[in-house]
């Protein structure tokens, strides 16, 4: 028998759509036809196999509008004609839109939810109204995926769902072909004697480019032949710029959005990822993948991903206070040391062989929609890493 099922977000997160993708190309075509609802349909389009759908429901991006209303609207409709068996909504507020389509609709599939970040502030009050909007939320979720047990324990703290509802799945990390190091840095446009130190992800503040910024400049300061390389793009980009030219930061390298972002790791000498708030760190991950070491704060999921608890296993180092002074010494000292660097670079790939594998995470969702399907509600906790 196969099971409908429909995965949609409105997220314009690079990591957000790569799991969506991996999903819908790996889950099982014979017992499972995937739906995929986003966005930016034409984006999605382009990756995902032949056999997988893909439509628009009218969602606009990163937060409640009227077009929301719309949205839950064409869902309700799009529910009754297709008859889901799941809907697997990737972000809260694509869950609140699915909860108002399904309460609308003759046909009633199992909602599941899977979380890859943590709420706004406006969210993390445990009273008032946005409590009651989680706990309202959280009774009508058949099962909850967390990309970290950072995020299932906040979820399992003011959700009002109990613990044998939320599963921890780490997203799973691929890379496009490895571009050799010395090609690297020529598309880069960085001298081949300079270090290069790089980061990877949506540029918006959570992420804390310009403190990575400011590291660089001391490190530049100081001496230190090195180049800060950004790949990707969003709203704060040209904020950003402006800041590094107003710093006088000029050893900069703005590459945009690219397709084959994790190709070019290998042309890093070290990764930094200064985030304030990380559900997991899918691009750290990336970069153990690719043999480069990570350095990264210590906030979500990203001790996790990097496996600072793992001995010997952890791809690479967690700053506690990461202010622009302290990154610039950590970047310093891992710099100077290149054993060390390999050293996790090659635990670091062992690490994300291990834990991080699409076939891993796809497995463990599939038996998520297993059991939740041959119940009338997922009331047993799930060992999916049995």
């Amino acid at each position: 028998m196969t099971h409908r099922v429909l995965l949609f977000t409105a997220a314009s997160s690079a990591g957000v759509q790569k799991n969506i993708v991996q999903i819908a190309n790996y889950l099982d075509s014979s017992l499972y036809e995937v739906t995929v609802a986003a966005s930016n349909p034409e984006a999605i389009s382009r990756k995902v196999s032949e056999h997988v759908h893909v439509r628009s429901l009218g969602l606009g991006e990163e937060r409640l509008r009227l077009a929301d209303w719309r949205a839950a609207q064409n869902l309700t409709s799009d529910i009754d004609q297709n008859r889901y068996d799941i809907v697997h909504a990737h972000g809260v507020r694509e869950a609140v839109i699915a909860t108002l389509a399904i309460a609308r609709a003759r046909h009633t599939p199992k909602l599941i939810l899977t979380i890859h970040r943590f709420l706004p502030n406006a969210w993390t009050n445990r009273f008032g109204l946005a409590a009651m909007w989680k706990r309202w939320l959280g009774q009508r979720l058949v099962h909850v995926i967390a990309v970290s047990d950072s995020l299932r324990m906040y979820v399992m703290e003011g959700w009002n769902v109990p613990d044998r509802r939320v599963t921890t799945i780490y997203n799973a990390a691929e890379l496009q072909p490895a571009v050799h190091a010395r090609f690297c840095k020529k598309i880069f446009g960085v001298p081949h004697e300079g270090y290069v130190v790089g980061t990877i992800g949506r540029l918006v503040a959570e992420k804390g480019v310009d403190r990575l910024i400011d590291a660089v400049l001391i490190l530049r300061r100081m001496g230190v032949r090195v180049h800060l390389v950004v790949i990707g793009d969003g709203p704060v980009r040209d904020q950003l710029q402006k800041y590094a030219s107003k710093r006088g930061l000029y050893a900069i390298h703005w590459m945009g959005e690219r397709d084959d972002a994790s190709g070019l790791l290998r042309g890093f000498d070290l990764f930094v990822m200064p985030s304030h708030a990380e559900g997991l760190g899918v691009a750290a991950i990336e970069a153990m993948m690719a043999g480069v070491p990570v350095l990264a704060s210590s906030v979500g999921g990203l001790p996790e991903a990097i496996g600072v608890e793992a001995a010997g296993r952890s791809g690479g180092k967690i700053m506690n206070n990461p202010t622009a002074s302290n990154i610039a010494e950590s970047i310093y000292q891992l710099l100077k040391n290149p054993l060390e660097r390999k050293k996790m670079g090659q635990a670091g790939q062992l690490r994300a062989a291990d834990c991080f594998s699409v076939y891993r995470m796809t497995e463990q969702v599939a038996e998520i929609y297993r059991t939740c399907l041959s119940q009338d509600a997922c009331v047993e906790t799930l060992d999916v890493h049995a």
